[in-house]
């Protein structure tokens, strides 16, 4: 299966630990993760601002799970949610067939 994580959960299983980071686990392990451009801006952005991460730790730790990552183009075409950011989530999983979208709230 193809999965595609929200940045919420990124954010979390990075500093928390917890529920999100073994549902990114497991989909390393047993499924493909699908990521694109933007959330992976995101994730650092948030990262950086909210966290007081620099900017290549938080590379390093995404490039480990990402090493086996499915890369989406995304163009900001679709605008089906009232946050942009939500938009880019649903198209990414779109533009890679995924099964899966896990959101955190």
């Amino acid at each position: 299966m193809i999965v595609v994580f929200d940045t919420n959960i990124w954010i979390t299983a990075l500093f928390f630990g917890g529920k999100p980071e073994q549902a990114i686990l497991k989909a390393y392990e047993e499924d493909e993760i699908a990521i694109c451009q933007q959330i992976a801006d995101e994730i650092e952005e948030v990262a950086t601002r909210k966290f007081a991460q620099q900017a290549g730790q938080i590379k390093d730790k995404l490039e480990r799970l990402m090493v086996n990552a499915l890369w989406v183009t995304v163009r900001g075409e679709l605008r089906v949610s009232r946050d942009p950011d939500d938009d880019i989530v649903l198209e990414c999983a779109r533009n890679a067939h995924a099964q899966i979208v896990c959101k955190w709230r």
